[in-house]
């Protein structure tokens, strides 16, 4: 088991340092050629009138990058889980595609994938829990979508509920920036999938793995559907 562990950090620190090998040749790219585009307004930003720091440059890339990758490959992820486990669910977007759209909030809403990760600036007290500077806190956004406060039946995945609004992007000045962009791409994947594979399911003999952190996800969905 150690070994596996051993080798899997190996893998992923080699990922990592390619990564950035392949970031730190697109700012390269970017300061000879500079364009009308978010790398180079990243790469060429100042605050206070002074340029970044090229380790910050290189870990907002990181993020950009990250944010556009994992997140909507896993919300995917678990919309496919659920729709192959729900006929009816499934039938109702093939046959109103219309309603896509409004079902892709939903979804979000019910299966929010990413977590907002802080670290505390100073000691803070929240009810009975008292927080030191440097803890380190997770806040999932989907606990907002399942919030009974605020809408009836949470668990359930209702494409009638109305006034959609969730939290799976984030809020405020951390909202996701590429959150339109992500919700086209879940759009167009339900839209294209269920025209061509509007029938399928779970493969009994397969096993779903689920792989929670930062950003959940299925790490490995056996589906099946008809020749």
């Amino acid at each position: 088991m150690d070994d596996a562990r051993s080798v899997r950090r190996a893998a992923q620190t080699g990922t990592l340092q390619n990564m950035i090998a392949y970031i730190g040749d697109l700012i390269a790219e970017r300061r000879a050629h500079p364009g009308d585009d978010l790398m180079t307004a990243v790469v060429t930003a100042q605050i206070d009138g002074r340029p970044l720091r090229e380790e910050d440059i290189t870990s907002m890339m990181l993020v950009i990058l990250f944010g556009g990758l994992d997140t909507v490959a896993s919300a995917m992820t678990f919309t496919a889980h659920f729709l192959a486990g729900h006929p009816e669910h499934r039938r109702q977007l093939a046959g109103d595609p219309k309603i896509i759209p409004h079902a892709t909030d939903e979804l979000m809403r019910r299966f929010g994938v990413s977590a907002t990760a802080r670290t505390l600036t100073r000691d803070f007290d929240y009810k009975v829990i008292h927080f030191k500077r440097g803890d380190k806190v997770v806040l999932p956004p989907l606990l907002y979508g399942l919030d009974d406060r605020k809408f009836e039946h949470p668990l359930e995945v209702d494409f009638s509920r109305k006034n959609v609004i969730h939290a799976a992007f984030g809020a405020g000045p951390h909202r996701c920036p590429g959150s339109f962009l992500a919700r086209t791409e879940m759009k167009m994947f339900l839209e294209e999938w269920l025209t061509v594979i509007p029938e399928f399911e779970i493969d009994p003999d397969g096993a779903s793995v689920f792989s929670p952190g930062v950003v959940n996800c299925i790490s490995h969905l056996p589906l099946r559907w008809p020749h």
